[in-house]
């Protein structure tokens, strides 16, 4: 008698597997409502792009962090990507 898999990831990977492929328009993006969000902060010392900020704390919310500190702690093992300030 085989083992019981301990994880139900296997199983829910399945059954996504056979989901179709979204055509482009079929599912709005993120970055455009966030980008709607108007920026409070100061513009003095080029903070990084409030939609940028917005779309790493979504990102790391997703994946499970649930404090200002786990999002931070993401962030940072992300590589800040998105928060680019370009060239100066």
């Amino acid at each position: 008698m085989p083992a019981t898999a301990s994880s139900p990831l296997p199983v829910v990977l399945d059954a996504l597997a056979p989901a179709p492929a979204l055509a482009e328009g079929e599912c709005p993006g993120l970055l455009f409502p966030l980008a709607q969000v108007s920026d409070p902060r100061d513009p003095r010392g080029r903070p990084p792009p409030l939609v940028g900020v917005l779309a790493i704390a979504a990102a790391a919310v997703l994946i499970g962090a649930t404090s200002r500190l786990a999002i931070s702690e993401w962030a940072a093992d992300a590589g800040g990507a998105g928060t680019a300030r370009g060239p100066s």
